[in-house]
């Protein structure tokens, strides 16, 4: 389960990455990011935060909590729900609906078959593609920050530049120890340190 402290780290990487990340993003814009970003956290559960272990675990809520639904959701009664879930959740609601395909659009000229669920699928890569990866990223790698250091939970694009430009005071240890030795670097050099990376490398977060 999440402390509070952690909570609190996940929230301060995922807006610091926000406004740092997609500083020259123009559609979506920055603003947009930042604030869609921003709006995750204000509608957050605690409660069912603390329960979030990773991107794709959560633990039962404590003894005496019972929250309603979860049996449909996770086949137990009293866990949480996961964080991809959450987040996919949470952007539904800002991708809209797809367009109609030609046969149900009143197209009294167009005699074929109905292709919504083919335009409904593409209508939602390119959406996510282009307006929620930007918040998937920076909500998944914020919270692989807070819960595992830094250890690769699978956001791609970040560099250790960008890391540094987030928190110019100096990287936090609990984001990129700058000392410890690294197993894998992006680039294929084994056993680096986080310290000699040069800003263009790229991060696994």
């Amino acid at each position: 389960m999440l402390t509070d402290q952690q909570i609190e780290r996940w929230k301060d990487f995922s807006l610091r990455m926000a406004r740092t990340c997609y500083q020259w993003s123009r559609r979506p814009s920055t603003q947009w990011i930042v604030e869609t970003v921003e709006g995750w956290w204000d509608r957050l559960d605690f409660d069912t935060a603390r329960c979030y272990v990773d991107w794709d675990n959560s633990d039962e809520y404590p003894e005496g909590h019972l929250y309603r639904g979860q049996e449909y959701l996770t086949g137990r009664w009293n866990t949480a729900s996961l964080p991809c879930d959450d987040v996919a959740e949470f952007l539904d609601r800002y991708r809209g609906y797809s367009p109609r395909c030609r046969a149900c659009d009143w197209d009294d000229d167009y005699d074929g078959e109905c292709r919504c669920d083919e335009i409904e699928e593409l209508w939602y890569e390119r959406w996510q593609d282009q307006w929620g990866d930007p918040i998937h990223c920076c909500i998944r790698a914020g919270l692989g920050a807070a819960v595992e250091g830094g250890s690769g939970a699978g956001v791609l694009g970040c560099s250790a530049g960008d890391l540094r430009a987030m928190y110019p005071e100096g990287v936090p240890e609990w984001v990129m120890p700058a000392h410890t030795r690294l197993h894998y670097w992006p680039s294929g050099e084994l056993n680096g340190t986080f310290a000699e990376l040069a800003d263009n490398a790229g991060m696994v977060l």
